[in-house]
C-alpha cells in the first residue's frame, strides 16, 4: 500500500519522508490557499521528498484545465495533476493523459465516477470517505464496489483512499487491498505511534543486555 500525505507544510513531509513511508504528497486548493507563497511552497514540497506532488487545477472548462495541468506538470517529473471527476475533467484528463501528463480524479463519492475516471486515463482515482460519510453515504461500501470494479476488469489505475477520520480506515483500506491511501498529519502520526509494549519490551531487553561481552556492537573510534 502506498502512504500518502495531506500537507503543505515542507518540514512536516520532510519528518515522515526520513521514514522511508511516503509515496508522495497531496495538496488542494483550500490548503494552498492559506499559504504565503503558493510558488515557494510546492518547490519545499518536491525538495523535502523524493516522491510525487500532487497539485489541483481550479479551472471550470476542459481547455483550461489542461493548461493548467501542462503547467503544474512542468514544475517537476515528480508532479501529478489533479483534476475534478466532472464532464469537463474527464475531457481533461484524456487530452492530458495523451500527453503522457500524470492525473489524478479527485473529490470522487460514486463507484461510477471512479469507473468513468479510469477509463479516461486517469493515473489515480481519490475516493473521498469521511466527506460521503458526513453526507450520509457508505464509504466501505465505496470502497468495495470500486475495488470489485477494477478487479474485474483488470484496470491498471490505481484507488487512493482520501478524507481519512482515523487510523481504522487506513487499516480497512489495506484489507481490502486499495492501492493508496492520504493522511492528514494527525493520522500520520497516530500510524506510527510506538506501541507501549514495544517500549516495554525494548526496556526489558536493555536492561537485560550486557554490552561488555558484545564487542560487535561497541562503537569503535576511527582516528
Amino acid at each position: 500500500m502506498e502512504f500518502w500525505i495531506d500537507s503543505v507544510d515542507a518540514r512536516t513531509v520532510s519528518r515522515f519522508a526520513k521514514l522511508g513511508l511516503l509515496t508522495g504528497v497531496t495538496t488542494n486548493p483550500t490548503l494552498l490557499a492559506e499559504v504565503e507563497s503558493i510558488d515557494k511552497t510546492l518547490h519545499e514540497l518536491l525538495n523535502a521528498q523524493t516522491g510525487l506532488l500532487a497539485v489541483q487545477v481550479v479551472a471550470d472548462s476542459a481547455e483550461e484545465m489542461v493548461a493548467q495541468g501542462k503547467v503544474i506538470n512542468d514544475l517537476s517529473d515528480q508532479m501529478i495533476v489533479k483534476v475534478p471527476a466532472i464532464i469537463e475533467g474527464l475531457a481533461a484528463i484524456h487530452e492530458l493523459s495523451k500527453s503522457d501528463i500524470r492525473t489524478m480524479a479527485t473529490v470522487i463519492y460514486t463507484p461510477e465516477q471512479a469507473l468513468t475516471a479510469a477509463k479516461a486515463g486517469a493515473d489515480y482515482v481519490a475516493l473521498y470517505l469521511n466527506r460521503l460519510k458526513k453526507a450520509g453515504g457508505d464509504p466501505i461500501e465505496l470502497l468495495k464496489s470500486t475495488a470489485k470494479i477494477f478487479k474485474n476488469y483488470n484496470l491498471e489505475t490505481k484507488i487512493l483512499a482520501a478524507s481519512l477520520s482515523d487510523v481504522n480506515q487506513v487499516e480497512l483500506c489495506a484489507e481490502l487491498g486499495i492501492d493508496a491511501v492520504t493522511m492528514k498529519v494527525d493520522i500520520f502520526d497516530l500510524l506510527v505511534q510506538e506501541h507501549t509494549l514495544t517500549l516495554e519490551t525494548i526496556r526489558q531487553f536493555k536492561q537485560a543486555w550486557k554490552a561488555e561481552s558484545a564487542e560487535l556492537f561497541r562503537v569503535k573510534t576511527i582516528i
